[in-house]
Order: C-alpha cells, then sequence, then structure tokens
C-alpha cells in the first residue's frame, strides 16, 4: 500500500452520531428530565433564556404598556419563579418605569 493512502474498514456507522445506537432521539431529557435541571434555583439570566426558549424572542411581541416592539422579558411580582404566565414582553423603557414603580433594580 503506498503511504499516505489509508482505507476504513467499517464505513456503516460514519455519519451517525454515537448516541442513535441507544435509541437517544434529540428533544428527550428536556426540562425537569435533563440531568443539569437546576429548578428554583437557576440564576436571573437563566430565568430569562427560559422565557426565549418558552416564548420565543421579547422581539416578536408588543410592549404590554405602550404598544411598541417590546426588548426584554419583565417578570411580574420580582421573585422570578419559573411561572411562564409571569412574564411580559416590555421596551427597555417601560421595564425601566415598571421596576422602578415597583421598587426593583
Amino acid at each position: 500500500m503506498p503511504s499516505g493512502i489509508y482505507i476504513r474498514k467499517n464505513t456503516s456507522k460514519m455519519g451517525k452520531h454515537p448516541n442513535s445506537r441507544n435509541g437517544f432521539k434529540k428533544g428527550e431529557n428536556k426540562g425537569k428530565e435533563n440531568i443539569n435541571w437546576k429548578g428554583e434555583s437557576t440564576k436571573y439570566r437563566g430565568k430569562h433564556m427560559w422565557v426565549s426558549r418558552q416564548k420565543g424572542k421579547a422581539s416578536n411581541y408588543f410592549c404590554v404598556d405602550c404598544s411598541k416592539k417590546a426588548r426584554e422579558w419583565s417578570n411580574v411580582d420580582h421573585e422570578y419563579k419559573r411561572i411562564i404566565e409571569d412574564y411580559f414582553p416590555r421596551c427597555k423603557k417601560c421595564h425601566i418605569i415598571y421596576d422602578k414603580k415597583h421598587n426593583d433594580k
């Protein structure tokens, strides 16, 4: 065999995800089923990322206060729990006003 040329012997498993042999399917083990699930102990940023995954980007919505294009997710009760109904889309200006009115950051 000339140098620099190699022949692969077992090509039947090429291009497959290694876990495809054990029945793992994409999308399984999401949320509470995931080994890395932190639940309520997740930090502020993590919960806002969770909201974006559940509802999509805030920019796809209109501000609940002024009807302009929203930019951020705002938590209503400032307890930051994983209750999806507690998050509303707000524009930056209305979010600041809302937080000041409710004595938060």
